[in-house]
């Protein structure tokens, strides 16, 4: 389920209060594959169990937050912490 554009113009990450975006199918095909490349968490530690069917990304690339059910998870804890080449593997 997509976000309304109108709630992606109010959303920013609540650390760096960046614009975030939707990301591609592109973009979440290889968030899955980085993902399941190793052993991956959340900033809080606990392990990212399942594939991210939907997802923000910030505008420099470096977060991102899940989409579930349609509702965008803006918490700190649960950002998803991009090292350098996520999408190269």
């Amino acid at each position: 389920m997509a976000l309304a554009e109108e709630l992606l113009n109010i959303l920013c990450c609540p650390e760096t209060r960046q614009d975030v975006r939707t990301m591609t199918g592109d973009e979440l095909q290889a968030l899955n594959r980085w993902i399941t490349s190793g052993d991956r968490h959340y900033r809080d530690g606990s392990s990212i169990a399942t594939p991210v069917e939907e997802a923000l990304i910030t505008a420099d690339g470096s977060r991102c937050y899940l989409v579930l059910d349609g509702i965008p998870v803006m918490l700190i804890d649960k950002v998803i912490d991009l090292e350098e080449g996520w999408q190269s593997l």
